[in-house]
């Protein structure tokens, strides 16, 4: 009796990892195709969104105008507040305003896309 209930506690962990497996690869996909958008629209290659590290530098260049700022992001605490920082001032490169720039930092997966799919042009760092 104990091997049942174990099987299908073990069948319904898996089943609700296969799920959340999928919405992550998902929200993965989305961000990528933005990034590879907003890079694109910020005249910087694209292709640059799928190469670990490359990428946040690339977003930093965009958003601050120095990429090399990416390095504090490898600081425990500073590291967090840095993406933060990244994610404002690309707001602000995009000519966002203060509510978009709260989006952006609480919801970056719905703020990025919109960012990068709407009519939005680069007007560089701020």
């Amino acid at each position: 009796m104990y091997t049942s209930d174990a099987d299908a506690i073990l069948a319904a962990f898996l089943g609700i990892y296969a799920v959340a497996m999928i919405i992550s690869l998902i929200l993965v996909i989305i961000m990528l195709i933005a990034l590879w958008k907003l890079f694109a629209k910020a005249g910087q290659p694209g292709w640059a969104a799928i190469i670990p590290f490359y990428n946040t530098y690339v977003l930093f260049d965009v958003a601050m105008g120095n990429g090399i700022l990416f390095l504090l992001c490898f600081i425990p605490i500073v590291g967090m507040v840095m993406i933060y920082v990244a994610y404002a001032k690309l707001a602000l490169a995009f000519g966002k305003g203060a509510g978009f720039v709260v989006g952006i930092i609480l919801l970056p997966y719905i703020f990025l896309p919109i960012l990068a799919f709407g009519n939005s042009q680069y007007i560089g760092p701020q």
